[in-house]
């Protein structure tokens, strides 16, 4: 017998062009329906009708890096902002976004015991309808993405695999000296966001830093590219940073 199974693996949450790795476990807002009391004197058993409609939570459990999206949350949760939320399975997959406009109701922190991660809990309390996005994204289209060091050299021959349009997840083999870089997007339709910055299409992102001090020999960085287009599901794709041990030529 073969399995349907679908694998979560490669799943991201998603607030506006800012994605949230590292996820451990993470459940998608729960659908219900009430359930009224219509029984009437006539009736000879309990009658039962639809009453309101309501959404549960997006929730998700992630190790606790504090990166700037995880420094986020705490703003956005004192500020109580409402925003869109989205949660999104593999590209691959065929599974669908849920689209979740709604506030950060809930953050803790955990003290990890010995020898195990710090982990974070977050959830996000839908203010409307939770929607089911199935239409497929707009992915980069040619030249996809070029990579500049900080010395305004063009790296992009140290992109593993080479870039393409359904590539999701790439390896950079960074010279050792390299502080910062910068990557060009490029998509013809959409809205494309670089490290949860919007970039326009075929422009520089602002520099991303990559200091020594905070990413020594062998250390990796991860950035996300996001193309995003109306009622479509977003586009992730995952550049890996891994510092060589070898300077800048």
């Amino acid at each position: 017998m073969t399995t349907q199974a679908k694998m979560a693996t490669g799943a991201y949450v998603l607030y506006n062009g800012t994605v949230y790795a590292e996820l451990t476990e993470v459940s998608p807002p729960s659908f219900s329906v009430e359930k009224v009391d219509a029984t009437s004197h006539d009736s000879t058993h309990k009658v039962s009708i639809a009453g309101q409609t309501s959404f549960g939570d997006l929730t998700f459990k992630a190790n606790f890096v504090n990166d700037t999206a995880q420094a986020a949350l705490r703003v956005l949760a004192l500020a109580k902002t409402v925003g869109t939320w989205q949660f999104v399975y593999p590209t691959t997959s065929g599974l669908p976004t849920y689209s979740v406009p709604g506030f950060v109701s809930s953050l803790s922190y955990t003290s990890a015991l010995k020898g195990t991660p710090a982990g974070m809990s977050c959830s996000i309390t839908p203010t409307e309808t939770v929607t089911e996005v199935t239409t497929a994204g707009n992915p980069l289209t040619t030249a996809f993405f070029t990579i500049d060091d900080e010395h305004a050299t063009d790296i992009s021959a140290f992109i593993s695999p080479a870039a393409a349009a359904t590539t999701y997840s790439y390896d950079v083999a960074m010279p050792a000296d390299n502080t910062g870089i910068t990557i060009k997007p490029v998509a013809t339709t959409g809205t494309i966001y670089v490290d949860g910055t919007i970039v326009a299409t075929g422009v520089d992102s602002g520099a991303i830093g990559y200091a020594v001090a905070d990413y020594p020999a062998g250390a990796i960085k991860t950035v996300f590219i996001v193309v995003t287009g109306t009622s479509k599901k977003p586009i992730l794709y995952r550049i890996r940073l891994i510092r060589g041990i070898t300077n800048h030529a």
